[in-house]
C-alpha cells in the first residue's frame, strides 16, 4: 500500500526537475545557475527515493515501517547548501529599504522553526536505544530542514518590495519548498513512531504537494508590471510568512504546557532568544516608523515652501507675461483673466471674469470663435490655433492669434485655456513689407513684379481672349525732365498715375513699370473691347494739361495692346508684345494705340537681325560699293 503514495511523491520530485531545467533554459545566461541547481537537486532527491524505496520495499516488504532508511541518509543533506544558495540567489530587488526588517524577520523565523522541531520534531525521531550514529544523522537533519525553512521564508520576506523575480513564479517556488520539508519532516515521524499508512499520507501529499509547486513556480515564466492584486499578495505574504512559524511553535509549546511536557533548556533558550528578537524586532519598527515620519514631515514642508516659491513665480511670469491666458467654463464665460489682460486689451481682468468671451468680438467672428472651440473640445487634449479680432477698451480692434486648449478633463482646470497673442504690429509690418515688395514708392501703384504675377494668375485661370496688357509710354517726358528738372518730373509721374487709377474699370490694375512706362491689366470677356475703351479713357485724361510749378505741361501717350490669343502666352511675353505695339503706336503718331499682331514680331526679329548683321558686315567684309554714273544730257 506505502507503493502509491511513493509513486506520487516520485513523479511529483521528476515534474519539479523537468520544470525546473526547462526554467533554466529560458532564462538568460546569467540567470541560470539557481534553476539548474534546483532542477539537479530534485532529479538527485527523486532518483535516491526511487533507489532507496525500492531496495527497502523489496527487502522488508511494503509497510511503512519498512521506510526508515528514506529519514536517515546522509547524502540528501548534501544538497542541502546548494538549495540554500541557489534560493539565495533568485533575483530580488537590490537595496532594500527595509533591510533591518527582513533580517529580524529572518532571525525570528529561524528562531521559530528551531523551537518547532527542538520541541516536537526532535523527541519523537530519537528513540530509546537509537544508535548514536543515526541520532546524529537525524539532528543534523533537523538542523538542515530548519536552515532550509528559514532560507523560504527569507525568500518570501525578501520579497515585500516589487521587482526581482515575478512573484506568480517566487511564491509557489519557495512555498513549495517549505511545504516540501515539513512534508519529509512528516514522514520521519510517522516512520519512525511505527504508524500505518494513514497517518503517513499527510507527510506524502506535503511532499509531493511542495513539489508539484516547485513545478507551478518554474513554469510561471512572465515579466512586466505586476497587476495591483498580485502587488497586494506579495505584499501580505512578505509580511505574513515571517509570523506562521512563531505562530506554530507557540501553539507547541502551548499544547505541551498544557499537556504538562517538559520543556527542555535548549527549548528556552531558544524561546528567550526569540522574545529578545520580537523586542528588537519591534524597536526597529518603532524606529522605522519614527524616521518615516519625520522624513515625511520634512517633504511635506520642503513641498510646501517649494510650492510657495513656484506659486509666486508663476503669478510673476503670467503677471508678465506678454499673452493674455484666459480660462473659460463650457458656456464660454470667463472663469479667470490674467492681469496681462489690462497691459495689452486695457480691460480690468476683475471685472472680465463671469462675462461671455464673445462679447469682446465682433459679431462677424462669433462663427470663427464657436468653431475653433467645438474642434479644440473634440478630443480631451485637444488644441486650435485661429486668428481674432478683440475688442480694446479704447475703441479699436485687435488683431490677435488665440489658441483654444481644451483642459475640461483636467481635474485641477476644468475649462477652455485660450492664450491670445496680439500680432497687430507683426500684420501692420507684414503689410508694410508687401507694400514695398510689390507697390511702387513713387506714386502708390503696383510694380512691376506685382504686375506680372497678376498676369500670371488671370492667364492661368480664364481662357484664351479673357487676358489684356496695356503698355503705355509718355510722350515728351524727357523734355520735362530735362527742362523742369528730376522733382517736377516725379511729380508728373504722380499725377500721371492717379489719372490712370481714375480712368480705368474697377479691377483693372494699374502699375508703373519703370521710368515714364506704365501697364494696365485689363480682363473679363471681349478683353480686347475693354482694353481698347481703357486706351481712349487714358487718351482724354492725359489730353488735360498738367499745372506744375506755375507752368502748364503737356504729355502724351503711346499705347499698345497685347491680348492672350492662343492661352498659353505668359506675362513676360504679353508684355513684350505690348511694348513692341507701343514702339508701332510711337512710329505712327498718329495713332492713339495700336493693337499687337503677329507679324510685328517677325517684323522685329527681322530688324533685329538685320542690326546685327549690319554691325560685323564690315569686319567680315560683306559690303560691296557700286557706283553709279550721273550723265548730264544738257
Amino acid at each position: 500500500m506505502a507503493r502509491l503514495p511513493l509513486l506520487a511523491l516520485v513523479l511529483a520530485g521528476l515534474v519539479a526537475g523537468v520544470a525546473l531545467l526547462w526554467r533554466a533554459r529560458r532564462e538568460a545566461a546569467g540567470s541560470r545557475v539557481p534553476w539548474v541547481v534546483l532542477g539537479v537537486a530534485a532529479l538527485v532527491d527523486t532518483s535516491w527515493l526511487v533507489r532507496r524505496g525500492v531496495q527497502a520495499m523489496t527487502e522488508t516488504g511494503t509497510g511503512v515501517q519498512s521506510l526508515p532508511v528514506l529519514a536517515h541518509q546522509s547524502a540528501q543533506l548534501l544538497a542541502v547548501p546548494f538549495v540554500v544558495m541557489a534560493l539565495l540567489r533568485l533575483p530580488h530587488t537590490p537595496g532594500d529599504r527595509r533591510l533591518s526588517q527582513t533580517v529580524v524577520d529572518t532571525c525570528t523565523a529561524a528562531l521559530g522553526f528551531a523551537i518547532l522541531y527542538g520541541q516536537a520534531v526532535l523527541p519523537l525521531s530519537l528513540p530509546a536505544g537509537l544508535p548514536l550514529r543515526q541520532q546524529g544523522l537525524a539532528i543534523v537533519q533537523a538542523g538542515c530542514a530548519v536552515v532550509v525553512s528559514t532560507t523560504c521564508v527569507h525568500v518570501l520576506a525578501r520579497a515585500r518590495q516589487p521587482g526581482g523575480l515575478p512573484f506568480a513564479s517566487l511564491g509557489p517556488l519557495a512555498v513549495g519548498v517549505l511545504a516540501h520539508v515539513v512534508g519529509l519532516a512528516l514522514l520521519q515521524l510517522v516512520i519512525v513512531a511505527g504508524a500505518s499508512l494513514a497517518a503517513a499520507l499527510p507527510g506524502f501529499v506535503l511532499a509531493a504537494g511542495g513539489q508539484l509547486l516547485v513545478a507551478d513556480g518554474a513554469w510561471q515564466r512572465r515579466y512586466g508590471p505586476e497587476a495591483p492584486r498580485e502587488a497586494r499578495r506579495r505584499e501580505t505574504v512578505a509580511a505574513l510568512a515571517p509570523v506562521l512559524p512563531l505562530v506554530v511553535a507557540g501553539l507547541v509549546i502551548f499544547a505541551d504546557l498544557a499537556n504538562r511536557h517538559r520543556v527542555g533548556p535548549v527549548v528556552l533558550v531558544l524561546c528567550v532568544a526569540l522574545l529578545i528578537a520580537l523586542l528588537v524586532g519591534a524597536v526597529l519598527t518603532r524606529l522605522e516608523s519614527l524616521e518615516v515620519t519625520r522624513t515625511l514631515e520634512d517633504r511635506v514642508v520642503e513641498r510646501t515652501l517649494d510650492l510657495g516659491t513656484r506659486e509666486k513665480w508663476f503669478r510673476a511670469l503670467v503677471s508678465n507675461a506678454s499673452d493674455v491666458v484666459t480660462v473659460l467654463d463650457r458656456a464660454g464665460v470667463i472663469r479667470y483673466q490674467t492681469p496681462s489682460a489690462r497691459r495689452v486689451l486695457g480691460h480690468d481682468p476683475e471685472r472680465l471674469v463671469g462675462t461671455p468671451f464673445s462679447g469682446l468680438l465682433p459679431s462677424t467672428e462669433d462663427a470663427t470663435f464657436e468653431r475653433a472651440v467645438a474642434e479644440a473640445a473634440h478630443s480631451p487634449t485637444g488644441e486650435a490655433t485661429t486668428e481674432l479680432t478683440v475688442w480694446h477698451r479704447d475703441g479699436r480692434y485687435v488683431e490677435t492669434v488665440t489658441t483654444v486648449t481644451s483642459l475640461l478633463d483636467d481635474p485641477d482646470i476644468r475649462g477652455i485655456v485660450l492664450t491670445t497673442r496680439d500680432v497687430s504690429e507683426q500684420h501692420a509690418l507684414q503689410e508694410q513689407l508687401e507694400r514695398q515688395a510689390y507697390s511702387d514708392p513713387l506714386t502708390g501703384l503696383a510694380n512691376r513684379a506685382l504686375f506680372q504675377e497678376a498676369i500670371e494668375a488671370e492667364v492661368r485661370d480664364t481662357r484664351p481672349g479673357h487676358v489684356a496688357v496695356l503698355f503705355l509710354d509718355l510722350d515728351g517726358f524727357k523734355s520735362v525732365n530735362d527742362a523742369q528738372g528730376h522733382a517736377t518730373g516725379d511729380q508728373l509721374l504722380v499725377l500721371v498715375g492717379q489719372r490712370l487709377r481714375n480712368a480705368v474699370r474697377p479691377g483693372d490694375i494699374v502699375a508703373r513699370l519703370g521710368g515714364d512706362e506704365f501697364g494696365i491689366l485689363v480682363s473679363g470677356e471681349d478683353a480686347e473691347k475693354g482694353a481698347v475703351w481703357v486706351a481712349h479713357r487714358v487718351r482724354r485724361v492725359l489730353a488735360n494739361d498738367f499745372r506744375l510749378g506755375g507752368h502748364e505741361i503737356t504729355v502724351g501717350a503711346s499705347i499698345g495692346i497685347s491680348v492672350n490669343q492662343n492661352g498659353d502666352e505668359g506675362s513676360g511675353q504679353l508684355l513684350r508684345n505690348a511694348d513692341l505695339a507701343m514702339y508701332r503706336a510711337k512710329g505712327q503718331q498718329r495713332q492713339a494705340f495700336v493693337v499687337f499682331e503677329a507679324e510685328m514680331h517677325d517684323a522685329a526679329v527681322a530688324r533685329m537681325e538685320a542690326e546685327a548683321d549690319l554691325r560685323q558686315a564690315v569686319t567680315r567684309g560683306e559690303l560691296v560699293l557700286h557706283y553709279q554714273p550721273i550723265v548730264d544730257l544738257v
